[in-house]
């Protein structure tokens, strides 16, 4: 009789400790582990802190009244990040920007200099406006100067109001730098589709690469594209084409093929 009382008094000992654990288990903080979501991780990458010693350029162009009345206040915008200093991997990067206005008889092109150390590399390319407001591209010509894996390059991107006074012309300008992609980076985008491996390029802080690949690829990850743009103030603009423009004397030799 006294080992079925010891017997069940230790049962009975062992379902309250039981009870007891259970109980604090759930009084216990659970840890939240949550993925980051791509809104995150791209924010991330556009607050990013520039690096010491090179000078961020303007965030946003300026407008000039009087010279181009059609553009008041509204302002130049660029896809580029807050500390206006990117990375590529791209020998001819591409560039985005928003244009709040489109070609006029007296405002009819765009301008984009690219600097290495102060010095011009190569002529400025100049590019036609497209007829209505809205996203462009601008990609270095393939037949230019590629950038170099390593080198810090100022790029200025301004429209011409005015040729002879180009201290006038409303602009935005930025830096970036070309590096090599990295072994890690190598294999992860052999594990992604061509549509999916902007995720890689953001998860690896290559901001300019990422935003070419998620611009070329918005119809199948609208809401990215959107995040994107969220950042700009212009998520209204997610569903809007992107005008590639291309340099004037493509245009010239388009034109002259037209009528042949």
């Amino acid at each position: 009789m006294n080992r079925v009382r010891l017997k069940f008094r230790r049962l009975l000992l062992t379902g309250t400790l039981t009870i007891v654990l259970s109980s604090a288990a759930l009084l216990l903080p659970v840890p939240q582990v949550q993925a980051q979501t791509f809104f995150d991780r791209i924010q991330s990458l556009f607050n990013r802190k520039r690096d010491q010693g090179a000078a961020a350029g303007r965030a946003r162009g300026g407008s000039v009244r009087g010279v181009c009345p059609q553009i008041a206040n509204l302002s130049l915008i660029p896809l580029s990040p807050k500390s206006n200093q990117g990375l590529t991997v791209e020998e001819y990067p591409t560039f985005l920007f928003y244009l709040p206005f489109g070609r006029t008889d007296k405002v009819k092109s765009a301008e984009l200099l690219l600097l290495d150390k102060d010095e011009i590399l190569g002529e400025p390319i100049r590019f036609l406006l497209p007829e209505s407001p809205g996203m462009v591209s601008v990609r270095l010509p393939l037949d230019g100067k590629p950038l170099e894996i390593g080198k810090q390059y100022k790029w200025y991107f301004s429209i011409i109001c005015k040729e002879d006074e180009p201290s006038i012309n409303p602009f935005v300008s930025g830096w970036i730098q070309r590096i090599e992609p990295s072994s890690d980076l190598v294999k992860q985008l052999q594990t992604l589709s061509p549509k999916d491996q902007y995720v890689a390029y953001v998860n690896n802080g290559i901001w300019y690469t990422a935003v070419d690949l998620l611009s070329q690829n918005r119809e199948m990850h609208p809401e990215e594209w959107k995040s994107l743009l969220a950042l700009f103030d212009l998520a209204k603009f997610a569903r809007t084409p992107i005008t590639e423009l291309l340099p004037e004397e493509n245009q010239e030799v388009q034109s002259s093929a037209g009528q042949m």
